[in-house]
């Protein structure tokens, strides 16, 4: 029997995830289709309707916490404590018509940083954005960290940008999760200047192929990632959700990155 799987996003312009996820199924010979779903209005009978003929799909920017809201609405909805406390979902798995909401991404953050050998406790973090990805990026580091998040409209407990002359001095990790540095924005730059860093140790894009313009400012000994690794750690922990496997991701990763690598 054949998964039927998908990511819902938009634009959608460039994703990694049906690579991913067909390599997964050559690793785990179980069959699955991933299909590519650019939905720009994400409504109700939408959900519904993708929960009638898909077993599970993805979700990403920006329809993460639209996934959420919507879900308040449906009686068949089992969510995960992470996705109850983030307000944001990543993945959908729909089995004997009860929907199970998950977030992955948090998986993805702490295996990247394990990944890394980054120890990832007493820092002052700053997340850029504050969408999905930073209230899921915000959740999974409050516990041990002094976490930030700045945006360029205020809301409760976030900063702009002309507050963080206060505390850019203290700032140790910088966790990007705003689309500045992606097609279409590879030309624009960050509403900062990184040179007022000055305990900065690590730069952390969440998204994938983002512009080496970005982070020009960044000292040679600050080292910039992007989120290949979150990507594909939580890509894993989809497909275990999606089909009962257990694969871990040092069985899986580096026969994945060679793939998407090829597909760049």
């Amino acid at each position: 029997m054949t998964i039927r799987l998908g990511i819902i996003g938009w634009p959608l312009i460039k994703t990694f995830s049906p690579n991913i996820h067909q390599t997964l199924s050559e690793i785990s010979n179980v069959d699955v289709t991933y299909k590519k779903l650019p939905i720009e209005n994400f409504t109700l009978d939408i959900f519904e309707s993708l929960n009638n003929n898909f077993d599970g799909y993805n979700i990403t920017i920006p329809h993460k916490e639209n996934i959420y809201n919507l879900s308040k609405d449906l009686k068949n909805v089992s969510r995960s404590f992470a996705v109850d406390n983030i307000k944001a979902v990543n993945t959908v798995k729909v089995d004997d018509n009860i929907i199970s909401l998950s977030n992955t991404d948090v998986d993805g953050i702490n295996q990247t940083f394990e990944f890394l050998n980054f120890d990832i406790n007493d820092k002052h973090v700053l997340i850029l954005g504050n969408g999905g990805s930073a209230q899921t990026a915000q959740y999974t580091l409050s516990e041990n960290n002094k976490v930030y998040i700045v945006s360029r409209n205020k809301k409760d407990g976030d900063l702009t940008y002309s507050d963080l002359n206060e505390i850019a001095g203290d700032i140790e990790v910088i966790i990007n999760t705003t689309p500045l540095g992606m097609p279409p924005y590879e030309n624009e730059k960050l509403p900062i200047s990184l040179l007022n860093f000055s305990k900065l140790e690590l730069f952390y894009n969440f998204g994938y192929g983002v512009s080496k313009k970005l982070t020009s400012e960044l000292p040679n000994n600050v080292p910039s990632i992007d989120g290949t690794i979150m990507l594909i750690a939580q890509a894993i922990s989809s497909f275990n959700i999606w089909t009962g496997q257990s694969i871990k991701f040092n069985e899986a990763y580096k026969e994945i990155l060679e793939r998407i690598d090829h597909e760049n």
